[in-house]
């Protein structure tokens, strides 16, 4: 294995890697999909991009004022960052069309930010586009959605059981889509009994202008079985090999 991960991440299933007889590049992952030499973040540390961080790593964001105003609007709308903290803290936006201003949310990774002016009947915000929708179970279980998007921007999500085409019941239902992964869990209102191929539909509803709008995945979920008793029946083959090993002897012994 090519080792060029810090300490801050271990392998998802020590097992498997046993069998490796052959170099293999390790790989960061938030779920465990089964490829030799995949690695998961520890415990106090997440994942962003392709390195384990700290927990309590900011990464900064956009807020909600991050898009086109109308002559009239006010500035800003909402928030200047969701996450950071604005510099410059209060920002000024002119009233004349194409009039720009320009800002950074700050954290231990910064975010550039801006907002123009427009034409009455312009789209308010930009292109946004939903570039993955990863969906899995953390250590404990729980099922997660882990979308993608260039913009940050709020995704609706429909699951369907489907198997019987029957729509699930989930909480929360719309999910803030960043710029760099976030899981988000997601909770089933009735739970799940059964195991079910689970389709995830994640969609931008709240761009007039975007492009990738939806995307479709599929999660098989399996419910935790406990280990059934298997029982072992080697003493009992031990015995049968003895008895065709003496039957063999007695034979040789008459001829």
């Amino acid at each position: 294995m090519y080792w060029h991960y810090s300490d801050n991440a271990e392998l998802w299933d020590e097992e498997e890697e046993l069998e490796l007889v052959v170099n293999v590049t390790r790989t960061l992952s938030a779920i465990d999909t089964q490829t030799k030499c995949e690695y998961k973040c520890s415990n106090n540390f997440k994942q962003f991009n392709d390195t384990c961080v700290p927990k309590n790593y900011v990464v900064a964001s956009c807020g909600t004022a991050r898009r086109n105003y109308y002559s009239t609007d006010d500035f800003p709308i909402g928030s200047l960052c969701s996450i950071g903290n604005p510099f410059p803290s209060n920002p000024a936006l002119g009233e004349n069309i194409n009039d720009s201003t320009s800002w950074i949310c700050v954290g231990d990774v910064n975010a550039s930010c801006s907002a123009k002016r427009v034409d009455y009947g312009a789209p308010i915000y930009d292109a946004c586009v939903l570039k993955e929708l990863n969906v899995g179970r953390d250590e404990e279980g729980g099922f997660f959605v882990e979308p993608l998007c260039d913009c940050e921007t709020e995704i609706d999500l429909s699951l369907i059981d489907y198997n019987n085409s029957s729509n699930l019941q989930i909480n929360p239902s719309k999910i803030t889509c960043y710029t760099y992964p976030q899981k988000t869990g997601i909770g089933f209102n009735p739970p799940l009994t059964k195991d079910t191929l689970i389709q995830v539909t994640g969609s931008i509803k709240n761009h007039v202008e975007c492009t990738n709008c939806e995307l479709v995945t599929y999660y098989n979920y399996v419910l935790e079985k406990e280990n059934s008793f298997v029982p072992d029946n080697s003493f009992v083959s031990l015995l049968l090999v003895i008895g065709v090993i003496s039957f063999v002897l007695t034979r040789r012994k008459r001829i």
